[in-house]
């Protein structure tokens, strides 16, 4: 399953020994967008229950002591807990209609958080790939593992709701044929789905994105060859770069397949990826600025992308000033 932050913490402010300041508190709450839960007593302390966005509660315990020194004389304990999720979509053994190993995708790595929009407003790209990392060898058995991209449209602080998307809900571009001679139309209202068709092959690190580009590696167990005859092998990985919106390769890694008339450009399913140059489980791709990165076989790939430098300017003031 795949969670996302609603973007809002549960606040609990316990005040001890309370001379009055009770009506402070909650004020300060309302002004920081929050919605006050109630209030009830513990013992010979009072609770404040409230919900807050959670991008306005940083610091907001030492704040608070400061703007309450010389109302509460005692102790004032604020506990904020972990974020308020949702669920964005089930894609594993709890989706509907799963059954077996073949669907039981786990995620072992965090995704890749992308601010994007489309046609249909603005969304949060969740970037992510299944693959189970306590098993890389598919000793209990093969699952059918995927890269995704998940489109959360609940941008707003405080404006998530459980979505729970299914694995049909997002469009299949597996076979590339958006960038084919002959088009076809998916739907990608909710996100992509890009199949995994090695066996094993499975996502065990986080996805990059850069520039609307993203890139991730695969492990794959069947591939790659043991230092000798009587060592097992390490597997081998490979590299995938597709475009954000829709999986379509941004990169020609494949040059056998080039069309004459255009032979520089990225159009097909074997365009997508490339085999790394090392052996075992690869790890992340890395960023290397302005427009290159660094792969886990430490190879450089330089990209398409905008160069883009940082700008320091200053103002001279009057000196009577």
């Amino acid at each position: 399953m795949v969670a996302s932050v609603l973007g809002m913490s549960i606040f609990q402010a316990v005040i001890d020994d309370l001379l009055g300041g009770i009506g402070e508190v909650i004020a300060d709450l309302n002004a920081r967008g929050g919605r006050i839960e109630g209030t009830r007593m513990r013992g010979e302390s009072q609770i404040v229950d409230a919900t807050v966005p959670l991008g306005r509660m940083f610091g907001y315990a030492t704040a608070l002591r400061l703007v309450m020194d010389g109302v509460i004389r005692g102790l004032l304990h604020v506990v904020v807990t972990l974020g308020l999720l949702a669920l964005l979509a089930a894609l594993g053994r709890h989706g509907t209609g799963a059954s077996g190993i073949a669907s039981d995708r786990r995620f072992f790595h965090r995704p890749d958080l992308v601010p994007s929009k489309d046609g249909d407003g603005m969304f949060d790209a969740v970037v992510i790939g299944s693959g189970n990392r306590p098993d890389p060898l598919d000793m209990g058995g093969m699952t059918t593992n995927f890269a995704f991209m998940i489109k959360d449209r609940h941008v707003a602080p405080g404006s998530g709701v459980n979505e729970n998307l299914q694995l049909g809900d997002l469009g299949d571009v597996t076979s590339n044929c958006l960038q084919s001679d002959s088009p076809c139309t998916v739907d990608l209202t909710d996100g992509w789905r890009l199949m995994l068709t090695e066996p094993g092959e499975k996502v065990l690190a986080t996805p990059l994105t850069i520039t609307g580009k993203v890139f991730f590696t695969t492990y794959l167990p069947q591939a790659g060859t043991g230092a000798t005859a009587c060592t097992p092998s390490e597997g081998g990985g490979r590299l995938y770069a597709v475009a954000l919106q829709n999986a379509t390769a941004v990169i020609n890694y494949d040059t056998s397949d080039d069309d004459a008339s255009n032979p520089d450009a990225p159009s097909t399913v074997s365009d997508r990826s490339v085999e790394l140059q090392s052996l075992g489980i690869p790890a992340e791709v890395v960023s290397v600025p302005p427009n290159k990165i660094l792969r886990p076989d430490l190879q450089i790939d330089n990209l398409d992308a905008t160069t883009r430098w940082r700008t320091f300017w200053y103002l001279a003031e009057d000196e009577d000033l």
